[in-house]
């Protein structure tokens, strides 16, 4: 879904703030689902955002 948006995860934190109600789904949508696999996602994007 995101890479048929043009949007990469890397670019995903950049795109928040323009992207529209389907695209905040998938990107919450993608996060939750990292944050299941791979623990401390949260931690680190706050970390970057605070930076």
């Amino acid at each position: 879904m995101l890479e048929g948006k043009g949007k990469r995860s890397h670019n995903l934190a950049a795109a928040i703030p323009t992207a529209n109600l389907e695209l905040l789904k998938a990107i919450l949508t993608y996060y939750v689902l990292q944050e299941r696999f791979c623990d401390g996602l949260w931690a680190r994007l706050r970390k970057i955002k605070c930076s």
